[in-house]
């Protein structure tokens, strides 16, 4: 079977943060957005590894507009270690984060670029893992820098359906 991915085309998530400034005029800011900011992966496979670039051709893709490098964690969550509440209605929180990863922990963006870091899914093989409607939370968390108090981050959250079985005894 053919993984198959939908993206939610105008689901860009963006965090601006602008900076304090007597005068109006130009102000400096900083900005993040992580495309897809919202996914929908179907048919998968338990058991198969999924590299999302390779497969679909996608993959994360973090901008950073400010005038400096930004350097940021990437991390996995169920949505409600995240602060996420509400999801879709019939899916459930992923049992375990760490079925979806990245290629690296971190990434550093240069000011007014954009970054790309591959994707990879792999559900666990087993009966009890068909038919199963899942959400996972990834995390894009900037790295404060010297002089700094925050730093922007982002949540969005994907979802993770199981291929259907329809042998599957209740």
């Amino acid at each position: 079977l053919q993984l198959a991915l939908i993206i939610s085309l105008a689901c860009s998530l963006a965090a601006l943060g602008l900076g304090a400034q007597e005068e109006p005029v130009e102000p400096q800011g900083v900005g993040l957005s992580v495309e897809p900011g919202g996914l929908l992966i179907q048919h998968v496979k338990p058991g198969q590894t999924y590299d999302l670039a390779q497969t679909s051709g996608i993959a994360l893709k973090i901008s950073n507009s400010d005038t400096k490098p930004r350097t940021y964690v990437l991390s996995t969550h169920r949505p409600s270690e995240v602060g996420n509440r509400k999801w879709l209605e019939g899916y459930l929180e992923i049992p375990d984060p760490s079925w979806f990863w990245f290629e690296q922990d971190h990434l550093t963006v240069d000011p007014q670029s954009d970054g790309y870091v591959k994707m990879f899914l792999k559900v666990p093989e087993g009966a009890q893992y068909d038919n199963q409607q899942r959400v996972v939370s990834i995390g894009v968390q900037g790295t404060p820098q010297l002089g700094e108090m925050l730093a922007l981050a982002a949540y969005p959250r994907y979802q993770i359906e199981t291929e259907s079985k329809t042998d599957v005894e209740a």
